[in-house]
């Protein structure tokens, strides 16, 4: 899993209608275009949920022919997979996802996920933090 929910309540779980043509594996960040549920990528400004379960949508499928299990980010701690060794001078730095790689791409800052803590040694490449928990002008 990208990322891995550490404690969440049951009603933070939802199952949301995923856009055609997405495959979307368990643990990914999601965002979301014309209410349809995607994979997040390094453009993504926020994620709301996040992948509980694998799901393929084929672009033989129409817009939410499909839906995936996914929990709220609100609230929620996550340990998450990084794309270079951490750090502790990361602690308390919001990072972006990794293009094309779906992870958290610790070495360029951004606005998406908070790191709080590392996790193991340096070379495990993990952390624990929040996505930030905000509602952007253009979706208020």
């Amino acid at each position: 899993m990208i990322f891995t929910p550490l404690q969440y309540d049951s009603g933070k779980v939802k199952e949301l209608p995923v856009k055609e043509d997405n495959t979307i594996s368990k643990g990914d960040a999601l965002t979301f275009t014309g209410g349809y549920a995607l994979r997040a990528d390094e453009n993504a400004d926020e994620v709301r949920f996040v992948a509980l379960e694998d799901v393929v949508s084929p672009d033989t499928d129409s817009d939410g022919d499909k839906t995936v299990l996914a929990v709220s980010t609100q609230g929620v701690e996550f340990e998450a997979k990084t794309h270079a060794e951490s750090a502790q001078a990361q602690v308390n730095v919001v990072y972006k996802l990794k293009e094309t790689t779906r992870i958290l791409d610790n070495e360029t800052a951004g606005d998406v996920f908070l790191v709080v803590q590392t996790v193991g040694p340096a070379t495990a490449k993990k952390v624990r933090g929040y996505f930030l928990d905000r509602v952007s002008v253009a979706n208020a």
